[in-house]
């Protein structure tokens, strides 16, 4: 056991491995930071870190409290982690995703999100979960956002199209009702509390074999078009997102429109309409199966 800054950095004559501990008492000291991890490789300094690493068991502070973890937790142990973000700027955190957490093993966790707006910055963060009781907010460094094209996304599929593509007028729907009583010079106007916008998109459909040999590959262009009418006509929910920083929670309506190109057999157009279903927000999302670990439908 290593304490640094004591003599050699070790209080028995050899380093030693010590395994599997369970508690720990520590007893006539004055003692301003207590960390123990599970890296040999510690630098013999005592200049003091607020950070926690991969191997990190704990990290006490000690600064009027006593909180700064325990090996084992009280008994509560660490079920799940979860993923959320925000809009830098924006106050509110919304969830992205909630993985499981696996006890004694170890390994890396990573989501990835699929709902994020072109050309705006994020901030992500990790929260342990231990019997529906969060812990502490683990913020990321800012991530700013770039891609070219229009998406269509769900929790398990990313459809990107980019090849000629073109987006119609997005409307904003409002309705109103126009009323004209007999007894007066000028109408009533009423307003419902529908507001929400609609679009369509389209573009054509180029396998990645296709623009590696810059050639038609029959077989693969039919199996992409296949795949993406199948998604589009699958009746689930899904997320758009555009160069022009749109993103909108969606439905596909009408119908999905395959255009032949009778120039280059085996390309295709396809067009489609969608209308916006709710906000991009946990509660919205979780309640149309878009999260993964955090669906709700």
């Amino acid at each position: 056991m290593s304490f640094l800054g004591f003599e050699d950095g070790c209080v028995f004559e050899t380093f030693n491995s010590h395994q599997n501990y369970h508690s720990i008492n520590v007893n006539f000291g004055l003692i301003d930071q207590l960390l123990i991890d599970g890296d040999l490789n510690t630098s013999d300094t005592i200049e003091k870190t607020n950070n926690f690493t991969y191997d990190t068991v704990i990290n006490g502070n000690l600064q009027n409290n006593l909180e700064f973890g325990s090996l084992n937790n009280n008994g509560v142990e660490i079920s799940k982690l979860r993923f959320q973000k925000r809009k830098v700027d924006e106050q509110f955190w919304v969830d992205v995703s909630e993985l499981n957490y696996e006890i004694n093993t170890k390994k890396y966790y990573e989501t990835v999100d699929k709902y994020v707006a072109n050309d705006f910055e994020y901030e992500y963060s990790l929260i342990p979960i231990a019997n529906e009781v969060t812990g502490n907010r683990i913020i990321s460094n800012r991530i700013k956002v770039d891609f070219d094209g229009y998406f269509i996304s769900d929790k398990d599929n990313n459809y990107r199209i980019f090849y000629g593509a073109q987006m119609g007028n997005i409307e904003h729907v409002s309705p109103s009702t126009v009323f004209e009583p007999l007894n007066s010079k000028y109408p009533v106007v009423s307003y419902g509390q529908l507001d929400y916008r609609k679009a369509s998109l389209s573009g054509t459909i180029l396998s990645s074999s296709t623009i590696k040999n810059d050639f038609p590959d029959i077989k693969s262009q039919k199996l992409e078009k296949q795949q993406l009418l199948y998604f589009l006509k699958s009746k689930r929910p899904k997320v758009f997102r555009g160069m022009d920083g749109e993103i909108m929670l969606i439905q596909i309506t009408d119908n999905p429109v395959e255009e032949t190109n009778n120039d280059a057999i085996g390309i295709a157009n396809v067009s489609f309409s969608f209308i916006e279903i709710g906000d991009m927000e946990s509660n919205t999302l979780k309640i149309n199966g878009m999260l993964e670990g955090l669906d709700e439908s």
